[in-house]
């Protein structure tokens, strides 16, 4: 019989298996319509934008009672919006285009509500004794997700970009029928209504995260490496489509080496116990090293491989990490806000990485936006090294 972690388990599988690939499936989308990796870093934008206004759909989700029927609702609105995605794919214009980036962002509106959502679910639900066995199955999880949801989508891809969304539609079905069968029966959402004077007002929350100081250098340390990363599919997607000319299968497949190489890194990761400042250290100095080696063996697709598969296995220990040290220190009348305001800031920033990539590798070169990127790594570790001194004391 299944139990609320099982469901929660299988229900992170299916969100994996459709999220994944979500953005490959856009970016090569568009890239195919307009031949164009600027406006396809555009679209990326419109779909990131509305994590902007996570702050907000967190408060909601933390004074909504009925989290689960909402949750059910919204994910009938994201089915819709797909379907309206492929009407508008029919004899595709420059005008569809207009449409299709509102369509993006009402979708991108509609994931960053439904993640908030269940984080604050997963909140109320885990217990703190099953803390790191939870999240090591979940991360698991995300990369079996992930290489099935990029294999498939990528063989649809080559075959027609519709099929495609229609993978993603019943991928959200089945995500549906999940939540159904969670037992909110004995959770009360709003216990410990102690704390509602003091937790309900959103100025309330960003003192919360000023006075957890570990919080708020997570956060900064996050942002901007999800910043980075951000840039990293668009950066592929030119690969594949303008340099090495090849079809979209390899676009996924160049994202499955990058999971393969996160499941290797979180077998590692998971044994890791106490601080862990010197390990984010180390893994942050080696990453902007492997990501300018993507610029030298740009046209050698079995290289790019082995590079993809070291920057997951890297990024993993740090996925790892602020998985275990967000819930740590995060209390659950602030869950949704908390995973909100973190959105909300990624939200400002990362949605216009797809557009700031693709204007400097469509105007400039492709090596120019990879020194980017690297020089916004390295500015990331010396801000770990000389200013986020909370860190030194972070353990898992």
């Amino acid at each position: 019989m299944l139990n609320n972690y099982k469901i929660m388990y299988f229900y992170s599988y299916i969100s994996n298996l459709m999220a994944s690939p979500l953005d490959i499936i856009f970016l090569w989308i568009i890239i195919i319509k307009t031949d164009s990796i600027l406006f396809a870093g555009l679209g990326l934008t419109f779909l990131f934008l509305p994590t902007s206004l996570s702050f907000f759909t967190g408060y909601l989700t933390d004074n909504i009672k009925n989290k689960k029927t909402l949750l059910i609702f919204i994910n009938f609105l994201r089915i819709l919006t797909a379907i309206f995605i492929i009407f508008d794919l029919i004899n595709f214009k420059f005008v569809h285009f207009i449409v299709l980036l509102i369509l993006f962002l009402i979708f991108g509106f509609f994931n960053t509500f439904t993640n908030n959502i269940f984080r604050s679910i997963e909140k109320y639900t885990v217990d703190e004794n099953k803390l790191n066995k939870y999240f090591k199955i979940i991360h698991i999880l995300y990369f079996a997700g992930s290489i099935s949801g990029l294999l498939i989508s990528g063989i649809l891809l080559s075959v027609n970009y519709n099929f495609a969304i229609i993978f993603i539609i019943i991928a959200l079905f089945v995500q549906i029928l999940l939540i159904k069968l969670i037992d909110t029966k004995n959770i009360d959402f709003n216990k410990n209504k102690q704390y509602k004077s003091k937790t309900n007002d959103l100025i309330n929350s960003i003192l919360y995260i000023k006075n957890h100081k570990l919080l708020l250098d997570i956060i900064i340390i996050g942002v901007i490496s999800d910043f980075i990363a951000s840039m990293l599919e668009p950066v592929l997607t030119y690969i594949t489509h303008d340099i090495l000319k090849i079809n979209a299968f390899f676009l996924t497949l160049f994202a499955v080496f990058i999971v393969l190489g996160s499941i290797t890194g979180t077998l590692f990761a998971g044994k890791i116990k106490g601080k862990v400042y010197k390990y984010y250290l180390i893994i942050m100095f080696l990453l902007p090293v492997f990501y300018y080696f993507i610029y030298i063996v740009s046209d050698n697709l079995y290289f790019i491989f082995i590079v993809l598969f070291i920057l997951g296995l890297l990024s993993s220990f740090l996925a790892l990490f602020h998985s275990i040290l967000y819930f740590k220190n995060i209390d659950r009348e602030n869950s949704g806000k908390i995973y909100g305001f973190n959105s909300s800031l990624n939200g400002i920033v990362q949605p216009f990485s797809g557009v700031i990539i693709g204007f400097i590798i469509s105007f400039y070169l492709l090596k120019i936006g990879i020194d980017f990127m690297v020089i916004l790594l390295f500015i990331n570790f010396f801000i770990l090294l000389f200013i986020l001194k909370d860190m030194k004391n972070a353990s898992i």
